[in-house]
């Protein structure tokens, strides 16, 4: 599978429907996603990796060489941590009103981005027992 392949079959599994939206919830120009998605970037630098990483918990393995589960293995009460973590500093800039619409946008992102984590992580342990 190519690394096209796997970022389709990311944004599927993510609900992400255009390239615009998976570049900005990574944080790369879509310019950049769709050099790469077009094969007009053959080797992205290991930061492109590492984003994809970052923002979805999406194994570097995976989406480097297409091996593995497509997913980090995270733990299910490390993902709530970071969901309690992030809903609570997000109340408090809300509370400061120090912050733009856009940051806080942001941090919804990452919060619903934890959740689907979640959801996934639940569902694959069920599968398992």
């Amino acid at each position: 599978m190519e690394l096209k392949d796997r970022i389709e079959q990311l944004k599927k599994y993510l609900n992400i429907r255009s390239n615009n939206e998976l570049a900005t919830k990574v944080g790369i120009t879509r310019q950049t996603l769709d050099k790469v998605t077009n094969g007009d970037t053959k080797d992205p630098r290991s930061s492109f990796f590492i984003r994809f990483s970052e923002a979805f918990g999406v194994s570097l393995e995976w989406m480097i060489t297409g091996k593995g589960n497509m997913m980090s293995e995270v733990s299910e009460s490390d993902c709530q941590k970071q969901v309690n973590k992030l809903e609570k500093e997000l109340h408090e800039i809300e509370l400061e009103a120090n912050i733009s619409k856009k940051e806080i946008s942001v941090l919804k992102n990452m919060i619903s981005i934890l959740n689907e984590k979640i959801d996934f992580l639940t569902k694959n342990s069920s599968k398992k027992e």
